[in-house]
Order: C-alpha cells, then sequence, then structure tokens
C-alpha cells in the first residue's frame, strides 16, 4: 500500500492497517502519516505514530528510492496546507520530502491555493520562523473576516468548574458539554473543531476510539485529560492535576 502510495500514485485504498484517500496516506484509519503534494514532493509526519507500526519506516525507504530527501521541516506552508486540505491544526510536525528543496518548497508553494492570503502573510515561504508566533489567532481571524461559522470545541465528560475557566481564557470558540454516555454521534452535528476528552475512565477511552472510527471524527484534534499514557486515537494529553488555564495553551496549539 505505501509502494503503491509513494510509486504509482494511487488516491484510493485500503490495507489492513495502512489506508489511502485521495493524497494522504493514514494509519490505524485516522492518523496523517503523510501527504502528497506533487509526484515528486510529499509533506512527512514527523511525530511519533500510534502504534509500533512499521509503516512510516516503509514510507522512508520507498521515498528514498524515488531519489526522494529530507529538505525541510516545520515549513510554515506545510502547516497552511495541513490546515487547508487535512482540517489539522499547528500542533502536527511535518518535513518536507523532494528531491531538493528548491524544488519541494516551488510544489509546496504551487498546491497552496494562490488566491489565499496566505500566499502573502506569515505562511509566505520568504518568511522567518519567528515571525509566525500565533498561527492559530490568524487562522481564527481569517474564519471570521470569511464569514466562517465560529470555532467549536466539544468537551466530553469535562468538568463545569473547568469550562468556568476555559470559556473566558479561549474566548475565540464555543465550548459545547457532552456527557461520555452520549457517544460519538453526538459530536458530528456540532461540527468541532477539536474534542476535549476526560479520558480518565474506561468509557472515555473507548469513546476516542470510536470518535476516531466514525466519519467526522477521523481528521479532528483530539485531547485527553489523563494522567496515563496518551489513549489510542489522542493527539494529545493534559493533566487533571493541572489548573485548567494551563491547557489553554496546548488547546490552542492544536486548533485549526
Amino acid at each position: 500500500m505505501v509502494r503503491a502510495f509513494v510509486a504509482d500514485g494511487i488516491r484510493q485504498g485500503f490495507g489492513d492497517t495502512v489506508n489511502v484517500e485521495r493524497d494522504v496516506l493514514l494509519l490505524d484509519g485516522w492518523w496523517h502519516a503523510a501527504f502528497r503534494i506533487a509526484p515528486d514532493t510529499f509533506m512527512v509526519r514527523i511525530d511519533e505514530p500510534p502504534s509500533a507500526d512499521t509503516a512510516m519506516d516503509y514510507l522512508v525507504a520507498e521515498l528514498a528510492a524515488r531519489g526522494l530527501a529530507a529538505v525541510g521541516d516545520h515549513l510554515p506552508l506545510t502547516i497552511a496546507l495541513a490546515y487547508t486540505e487535512l482540517s489539522l491544526g499547528t500542533g502536527v510536525s511535518w518535513a518536507l520530502w523532494a528531491t531538493d528543496r528548491a524544488t519541494g518548497e516551488a510544489a509546496l508553494a504551487a498546491r497552496v491555493d494562490p488566491d489565499s492570503s496566505a500566499q502573502d502573510s506569515e505562511f509566505s515561504p520568504s518568511a522567518e520562523p519567528e515571525q509566525v508566533t500565533d498561527l492559530s489567532a490568524e487562522l481564527e481571524g481569517a474564519r471570521r473576516m470569511a464569514g466562517l461559522p465560529e470555532t467549536v470545541i466539544v468537551a466530553v465528560g469535562i468538568e463545569d468548574a473547568a469550562l468556568r475557566q476555559l470559556r473566558p481564557a479561549i474566548p475565540e470558540c464555543r465550548f459545547e458539554a457532552v456527557p461520555v454516555a452520549a457517544g460519538p454521534g453526538a459530536c458530528g452535528p456540532l461540527r468541532p473543531a477539536l474534542v476535549l476528552v476526560d479520558a480518565r475512565s474506561q468509557a472515555a477511552k473507548e469513546f476516542i476510539m470510536e470518535f476516531r472510527a466514525d466519519a467526522c471524527g477521523r481528521f479532528l484534534p483530539v485531547v485527553a485529560v489523563t494522567n496515563e499514557e496518551l489513549p489510542l486515537g489522542a493527539d494529545e494529553t493534559l493533566s487533571p492535576d493541572l489548573e485548567p488555564l494551563s491547557w489553554v495553551d496546548p488547546i490552542r496549539k492544536l486548533l485549526p
């Protein structure tokens, strides 16, 4: 499946642990492993994969066999493309693979919508990394200017006391409280940008896995409040022992 994605350019395929949907290579049906920008240019995720699968090793080997190499990482335009094409926030890290950096950056710039303000803003290839200081705020402002709906965070099983602190701390978002027992189906109609789950119960952990398997939850960031290791299907953990205000920055980093 990995070879077909890299070498043959397939746009749909299903394996035991690896799927291809359009230009995206997915692990476990939901985790974005790579994005095909052009036949000779790819974005490859740097973050630790959700399971001990060899797919990422195969991916790197296939890219190298085609004469591609990692030519840069954490490039502003990869963040912009992940946001527009994959609905992923700024908390996901990518490496750019191409025959050389100039070729890769040219393909990357061409893939981003030329009518987007990203071409002339902090996403511009000429922008220095330190200039991209608050990408989430910039994107939220762009959403409002475009007349898009406000950003929704679905809080699953989160205590009211925590929500009372989070709502004024993240005023650009609307928090919608959902009980764990409501199931993942309660999230879809709310069209969330992020799902925050109190993952200290087995039912909540199962909620996350079921949410990831559902079509509406496949591409959304999931933040788990837990003292245990990262639950399967979650992107980030937050400590329940800390004040909810300490959760604000990690949440904002994952917002589109």
